[in-house]
């Protein structure tokens, strides 16, 4: 990863792992994984920042799943599409944050 030009690593994310943004009870152990995942990433941001890898965690947006639900407003397809322009635009700045499907930042 070191040697490539546009390194990236992308952890799948959810707005439930935001501590700042908590408002929903329940969800204790997805929320608390989620919440890992993001702390985790920060960690791997601040090793691979002087190789220029760029790690962020990347929530897709609530999506028509089996978790999501009928009532979600992304399509599986959308938030791929989605997702995989974010992540070919990232860049070093955006390396460590919590990012939202579109790549706006969210609240840790």
């Amino acid at each position: 990863m070191r040697a490539a030009k546009k390194a990236r690593v992308v952890n799948m994310t959810s707005w439930v792992g935001s501590i700042g943004d908590k408002d929903m009870p329940g969800y204790y152990g997805y929320s608390a994984s989620k919440a890992a995942l993001n702390m985790l990433t920060r960690l791997c941001a601040l090793d691979l920042k002087r190789d220029r890898v760029i790690v962020a965690a990347i929530h897709p947006g609530w999506v028509r799943t089996d978790m999501g639900g009928p009532n979600a407003p992304l399509s599986p397809e959308k938030s791929v599409r989605k997702l995989l322009a974010t992540v070919d635009a990232l860049t070093t700045r955006q390396s460590g944050l919590f990012l939202n499907v579109d790549g706006r930042e969210l609240n840790w």
